[in-house]
């Protein structure tokens, strides 16, 4: 699952056109106390391009992505998380000290070494007390109850005598918790209420256990005073909050000017700032496309040192995240662009063939989709959709492209062979792509309406000797 759920913000980073700080499991699985049917709620905090903190009405600072049986994925904007921290908010402190995380950054780990400076223990304790409250008397006081809803009882009010002890963030692990607070009497009942909720159903319902719901209520009545006594704390240094704010917006790779680098400069410059995967993979792309790399034939270097580094050969051959400070940036084409190399496309000297057949022979998808198009299309699709395969459309790095991407194994969505073989031979044959080029012929024909038709047709030719060996189908 753990494979889906990234994939899941792989997915979100792209379409959302967001860079993921930091993503952590909340909910029962992090607290410890999960059924062989619980769900997986996602938590992430997002940050998004400098210009879009610089509008006059601002964008939804949420992202709620999926809610189903299986998956529960919602995020933040980081500019909300920083309000919620002023306020002290507890779900923040609970997502940044999960157990269980999925993705984070540099930013974010800095960010968490002054989180605790913005916890307020009466704002927490009112928070928990207010949660073990409603559960208790929504869901505890019948005959039958389900057994669940004992530990969302208990664990808030573990919490309130954690912050009451210690003035700290609570643990989200509730075994930390019942073993720092919890009396010693009642540890065997509930440890056996534990164990007994990790085997069940989410729904499981249980015999109303009296001495539980005896201390429960002792304890809400002890903590209800308690919190009243409390001083009220006054928060917090906004500045230091606001430097992070801006070091986060500013040092996204996508919102900084980049200039043309030659290819041993790149690739000090990809590990001296630290670059996430998804922010080197925006950034080959942007290179590549835009041609911000001086000397382009050191773009094969700069792919193996990306591999080298431990880069997912497919996010290097797919990735598409526009880069709005490149030179000749045009939305309506950069946004649209086909799904293998960025490179490919826009330059009849690009010399990245050879780097798509290292990505590919290092187990890139040939058949990868590229989820901007609707339908989503691969690349072979790509160019057919667009009527741009044929004739002077198409450069030679998008034709070696096409061939290599046949030869690896690409094929239409529905299993036709990109290429129609004219000769006894296997496509394999087009690894050696620099042996081939194309020719293309016009021809007009008379359709059954009478009307003219124009149609093009073409060949892919053996440079040495000039024969045709295929034919585009």
């Amino acid at each position: 699952m753990r494979e889906v759920i990234m994939e899941k913000l792989r997915e979100i980073a792209l379409k959302e056109d967001v860079k993921i700080l930091y993503a952590a499991e909340s909910g029962s699985r992090a607290w410890g106390f999960d059924s062989p049917d619980s769900d997986y709620d996602v938590r992430f905090i997002y940050v998004r391009k400098q210009e879009d903190y610089l509008r006059i009405l601002p964008r939804r600072d949420v992202i709620e992505w999926q809610l189903d049986e299986t998956l529960d994925i919602n995020g933040w904007d980081i500019q909300k998380a920083m309000l919620l921290l002023l306020k002290s908010n507890p779900t923040l402190f609970e997502w940044a000290n999960s157990p269980i995380v999925y993705q984070t950054t540099e930013q974010w780990e800095s960010l968490k070494e002054i989180i605790n400076r913005y916890f307020s223990s009466k704002s927490g304790v009112y928070h928990y007390l207010n949660m073990a409250k409603h559960n208790y008397r929504e869901y505890l006081k019948a005959d039958q109850v389900k057994q669940k809803k004992y530990l969302y009882v208990l664990r808030p009010i573990l919490a309130c005598r954690w912050i009451l002890r210690t003035q700290t963030p609570p643990p989200m692990e509730f075994e930390s918790l019942v073993h720092a607070e919890l009396e010693s009497e009642l540890l065997p009942l509930v440890m056996q209420l534990l164990e007994n909720k990790r085997k069940s159903s989410e729904m499981e319902a249980i015999v109303r256990v009296q001495p539980l719901n005896d201390y429960i209520e002792k304890q809400l009545e002890t903590l209800q005073i308690a919190v009243v006594s409390m001083p009220k704390e006054t928060h917090h240094d906004t500045d230091l909050l606001n430097e992070h704010f801006r070091e986060i917006v500013l040092s996204d790779i996508r919102n900084r000017h980049l200039v043309p680098m030659n290819g041993r400069d790149w690739i000090d410059f990809v590990f001296r700032n630290a670059l996430t995967h998804e922010e080197i993979a925006w950034l080959y792309n942007a290179f590549g496309r835009h041609g911000l790399l001086n000397d382009p034939e050191s773009l094969l270097e700069v792919t193996k040192a990306m591999i080298a580094a431990g880069m997912d050969p497919n996010q290097l051959i797919t990735d598409d995240c526009p880069n709005r400070n490149c030179p000749n940036y045009n939305r309506e084409r950069d946004m649209f662009d086909i799904p293998l190399l960025s490179a490919i496309g826009h330059s009849e000297d690009a010399p990245c063939a050879e780097s798509i057949k290292y990505l590919l022979e290092h187990g890139a998808d040939p058949n990868a989709l590229y989820i901007f198009g609707e339908p989503s299309w691969n690349v072979f699709e790509w160019y057919d959709e667009n009527e741009t395969v044929n004739g002077p459309y198409l450069s030679k790095s998008s034709f070696y492209g096409l061939l290599l991407c046949a030869a690896y194994g690409g094929r239409f969505q529905n299993g036709h062979n990109p290429f129609k073989m004219l000769i006894d031979a296997p496509i394999s044959i087009f690894k050696d792509y620099d042996r081939y080029w194309y020719e293309y012929e016009d021809s007009i024909k008379i359709g059954k309406d009478g009307l003219t038709y124009q149609s093009r047709q073409m060949y892919v030719i053996e440079k040495e000797t000039g024969r045709r060996v295929a034919t585009y189908q």
